[in-house]
């Protein structure tokens, strides 16, 4: 049966190999984010990632020789079989891969519980299949894995006959499948191997290169479900103590940004805005004019950080306070929503009418369950239906905020609305001007996308000027999150997460036109803010702090880690390395503070489930 175990370890070695220059292409396409960094650090990229190809290998090496034990006991065409099934897994890679190397360059992860989450939304998918951006990964990825499946019938398609003989060729089966499970298990030791172990680099794209494609998500599928609160920084008790602290530490505001009693209230979210193309915050200059013109008559904030890389976690941190997950999807919990604080439940209970639009479908993410759950009395989605002009997202920016703008002349007062833009969203392929052109095409589409939409933003507030509803509303537009356009930041920059945000409207005191609020905050800190303004306690948001506060903090988190910014320092944490990566002076205040934001929201997050 020798020639059972040759083959075995035949097919182990080309699995090794495919695996292992697929890890060169993913290199390949993001070696620009490593300039200055030694070769030699590198390269250690591949030995890191060694073992989880070599357990990745093992695995389709098993498929294999099971094909063989099988069509050799009942008499099948056992080399055709093996070709079919070798196929087949190169194609599963193949896709595979393609999917992580899209997924790195939109969110700086591989494939993950929330990527396999968002797939059944078919936005997700459709607004993306287009995309040149996303073609060359196809092409090269099918190049290279076409020209491999010739190598391997060139030189490792060979194989053997055996002997029919039941009891010899079981036992040979039994022992290399026990090595196979063996390597792929990564040992004998008590432990299996993780993709942790792959971890060796403050450089995202070092540690994501050496995690194995095909490994990694079947490990996602397999653990697919959390388990409870991923983190343990601190004990029940300490948690606990660390709590009261914090409330101790960040006080609620005195701050009054309206003479009003109750104000309306109006959320203007721009998709994917970043502060690297906003010129009054020292962003690339004429991309957003109107926004510009906004600072001069509006309260603008200059560190100003969102919570995440998604709408929705935008959207849940400014309305419940709670902030985006690292490694878990709150919004796919429905069963929860209706036991999470909101924004929407307190000032219905207030008095406001409570309302929400947009141009697209609201039952992406989950979104229409989350804001039905808190009670709000009307979300108007009907624009999607008879839009004149769409993108794959929606209707464009300009239908959205004159209807947006009609609609509130008919709503009760006072009221609490939000609305979301669409036509900035990835991949930034609305039919709008082109004025921007550059070496990437993408980048520039972002940035026409982004212009247009200022312009849209600020014909509305020249036309809100004009309506009864202006002068008794504050009006707070802010990003829902950025993107990594068009600098091409890395995940685990923190500005990465620098977004605008501006209030005005009306009802903004004069006292704070035209002024900046260069303190630290973000979406954490809206509930606070609107409570403090509406004189609504505001204890039920424990995570949200007083961006009026000197000492005041932005906190944000990544796939596997998180970051926490102040006037004074900012540290950058990553869990699977268990270090911070980023920092000026490594402030242990800071870093303690981000330790209990991720370990208490995710306890939040199972406190909520709604006992059964």
């Amino acid at each position: 049966m020798i020639k059972y175990f040759l083959f075995a370890l035949k097919q182990l070695a080309f699995w090794l190999f495919y695996f292992l220059l697929l890890q060169g292409v993913f290199l390949f396409f993001f070696i620009n984010e490593l300039k200055d960094v030694a070769l030699s650090h590198i390269l250690y990229t591949f030995k890191s990632g060694f073992f989880l190809n070599l357990s990745a290998a093992a695995y389709c090496t098993i498929l294999q020789v099971i094909v063989i034990f099988v069509s050799t006991l009942l008499t099948m065409n056992a080399k055709k079989t093996v070709l079919t099934v070798t196929t087949f897994l190169l194609l599963c890679c193949s896709l595979i891969y393609v999917t992580d190397l899209a997924l790195y360059h939109n969110w700086g992860s591989r494939i993950n519980g929330k990527a396999l989450w968002y797939l059944q939304f078919p936005g997700t998918v459709s607004s993306s299949a287009g995309s040149i951006g996303h073609l060359k990964f196809v092409i090269v990825v099918l190049l290279v894995t076409l020209g491999y499946w010739f190598f391997y019938k060139r030189f490792f398609y060979a194989v053997p006959q055996l002997p029919k003989n039941p009891i010899s060729l079981t036992f040979t089966f039994l022992v290399l499948l026990s090595l196979l499970f063996i390597t792929l298990r990564g040992g004998i030791s008590g432990r299996p191997i993780s993709k942790g172990q792959s971890y060796y680099s403050k450089y995202p794209v070092l540690n994501y290169s050496a995690i194995n494609g095909f490994w990694n998500f079947f490990d996602i599928v397999s653990h697919y479900k959390s388990q409870g609160n991923p983190y343990h920084f601190y004990s029940a008790k300490e948690l606990v103590n660390k709590q009261k602290q914090f409330e101790k530490d960040y006080p609620s505001s005195s701050a009054k940004l309206s003479s009003m009693d109750k104000p309306n209230i109006l959320f203007v979210f721009l998709e994917s805005w970043g502060v690297d193309v906003v010129g009054s915050l020292d962003g690339q200059p004429n991309v957003t004019p109107g926004f510009d013109l906004l600072t001069k008559e509006g309260l603008l904030f200059s560190k100003f950080y969102s919570t995440g890389f998604r709408t929705e976690q935008g959207l849940m941190a400014t309305l419940s306070g709670f902030p985006a997950q690292a490694q878990t999807y709150p919004m796919e919990d429905m069963d929860r929503f209706e036991n999470y604080p909101n924004l929407i439940r307190e000032l219905s209970s207030a008095g406001f009418y409570t309302s929400y639009f947009t141009g697209g479908n609201p039952q992406f993410a989950n979104t229409d369950v989350f804001l039905q759950s808190a009670g709000i009395d009307k979300i108007n989605k009907e624009l999607l239906g008879k839009a004149k002009r769409k993108s794959a997202w929606g209707a464009l920016d300009e239908e959205t905020f004159d209807w947006v703008l009609n609609s509130l002349n008919n709503q009760p007062a006072p009221f609490f609305s939000t609305m979301v833009t669409l036509t900035s969203h990835e991949w930034f392929e609305a039919p709008v001007k082109k004025l921007f052109t550059e070496k990437d095409n993408v980048a520039a589409n972002f940035k026409n996308t982004v212009y247009y939409t200022d312009s849209c933003l600020r014909d509305f507030i020249f036309k809100a000027k004009k309506q009864k509803w202006y002068a008794n509303t504050l009006i707070v537009i802010m990003a829902d999150h950025a993107c990594n356009y068009p600098l091409n930041r890395s995940m685990n920059d923190p500005e990465r997460y620098h977004i605008p945000m501006i209030i005005t409207g009306g009802a903004l005191k004069n006292e704070y036109r035209g002024t900046i609020n260069s303190n630290y905050g973000g979406h954490l800190s809206i509930p606070a803010l609107v409570c403090n303004e509406l004189k609504i306690k505001p204890e039920k948001f424990i995570l949200s702090t007083n961006i009026f506060n000197e000492n005041s903090f932005a906190y944000f988190t990544y796939d596997h880690g998180f970051g926490v910014l102040s006037n004074k320092d900012f540290v950058v944490y990553d869990i699977n390395l268990k270090d911070i990566i980023r920092t000026k002076y490594k402030s242990d205040g800071l870093f303690k503070i981000g330790k209990y934001i991720m370990q208490a929201s995710a306890q939040m997050k199972e406190d909520y489930q709604t006992k059964k």
